[in-house]
């Protein structure tokens, strides 16, 4: 929900290195969940992924990754629940932005989480390997975007 509007996850990608900054200091990889509202209006949660221990869900990702880049399975077999994807603090900057790809369409709301979610130092190294090159837009200077932060507070949410 952003504003009293239901946005519903229609898919979720990873980013290697991390596309957004905070302080200059990029993320090993970047989780980007992409939602639209009834709409077709755009809301990307981003999430920070950084070296620490091995993360199970991301473990069963790389396990039934397509191999080649362009490859496509359809598997029915494995489920995701998307809660798992976030930092357990639900903290976030929040500011309107475009895409982050081609051809970087303006008017997405973006919540970057606060706090980034681990995964091991092989799990980095063997999603590089499978998508063989960097897929990172350059940071991108504010243009005169406000950055907001919200912090979450258990059973509401506050804006300092």
């Amino acid at each position: 929900m952003f504003d009293g509007d239901l946005y519903l996850l229609e898919q979720f990608h990873f980013h290697t290195p991390s596309e957004h900054t905070v302080d200059q200091r990029h993320y090993p990889m970047e989780l980007h969940l992409v939602h639209h509202n009834e709409r077709h209006e755009a809301a990307v949660v981003a999430v920070f992924m950084e070296e620490g221990k091995h993360n199970p869900f991301f473990e069963t990702f790389l396990e039934h990754a397509p191999g080649k880049v362009g490859e496509v399975i359809d598997d029915h077999e494995h489920t995701v629940n998307p809660m798992d994807l976030l930092p357990k603090r639900r903290s976030y900057y929040r500011y309107f932005g475009s895409y982050t790809t081609p051809p970087c369409h303006e008017g997405v709301i973006w919540a970057v989480m606060h706090d980034p979610i681990e995964v091991s130092a092989e799990q980095i190294k063997k999603f590089r390997s499978l998508l063989g090159h960097d897929n990172v837009r350059p940071t991108q200077p504010l243009h005169k975007r406000f950055v907001l932060e919200s912090q979450f507070v258990a059973g509401s949410a506050q804006t300092k």
